[in-house]
């Protein structure tokens, strides 16, 4: 029997997190990230999924309007996540292995949270399989990677300022992280060896001439 639940605001975050938890892969196709999308997902890095994908609106229109933040990507690529940009993506869904999925109106952001949402938590097999040929075949394989360089080129033209739409009278708080902030891994630019060239080269001839001054026991 297939089994249809439904979402709020108010319950959208907590059934990602406990879904993510029991999946071993989880693919999120989701307009717009907001500084915080990270804590959408588990605060353990054991409870995340062992493969995380993640396709998002990351386009300069997106990110000079204020709907995508880069810093909140740069966070996404901490946890860790393979990510990806699509323009013009305005889907809302995730997909867990192949036994369940949300599909909803929310974007991973506080200011989406904030305002009347609604999802539906599915199980059936064949719509899954369905969704997952989907986000594989239409919109993972002609998006766009997107790593640590790529936020720092969007941070240039980021306006310092999320996307606000209307907000009902009670706010919705999303669930603490109570870890730090994950940072991504840096890139090959930015990463600065401590000796140089003409010492290296120094070094591997002391080797070759059996002239090294490092011990074999490490002394």
């Amino acid at each position: 029997m297939t089994r249809i639940s439904c979402h709020t605001q108010q319950t959208w975050v907590a059934a990602i997190r406990r879904l993510a938890k029991a999946a071993s892969t989880c693919r999120v196709a989701v307009a717009y990230c907001g500084n915080e999308g990270y804590e959408f997902f588990p605060d353990m890095p054991a409870d995340l999924p062992e493969e995380l994908r993640v396709i998002v609106d990351a386009s300069e229109d997106s990110v000079r309007r204020g709907l995508t933040n880069p810093k909140g990507l740069d966070h996404l690529l901490g946890l860790p996540c393979e990510l990806r940009s699509l323009k013009a993506l305005h889907a809302k869904v995730l997909i867990f292995d192949q036994g369940a999925a949300l599909v909803g109106s929310t974007n991973m952001s506080k200011s989406s949270t904030a305002q009347y949402q609604m999802g539906l938590e599915l199980s059936d097999s064949k719509v899954i399989g369905q969704l997952v040929k989907w986000f594989d075949d239409e919109l993972w394989a002609i998006a766009e990677p997107v790593d640590s360089e790529t936020t720092k080129r969007l941070m240039k033209i980021w306006p310092a300022h999320e996307f606000n739409g209307p907000v009902p009278g009670k706010k919705t708080n999303l669930p603490r992280w109570r870890r730090e902030i994950p940072q991504a891994p840096p890139t090959p630019s930015q990463v600065k060896p401590s000796v140089t060239a003409r010492e290296i080269k120094q070094l591997l001839a002391q080797f070759n001439n059996n002239e090294c001054p490092y011990r074999k026991d490490g002394g």
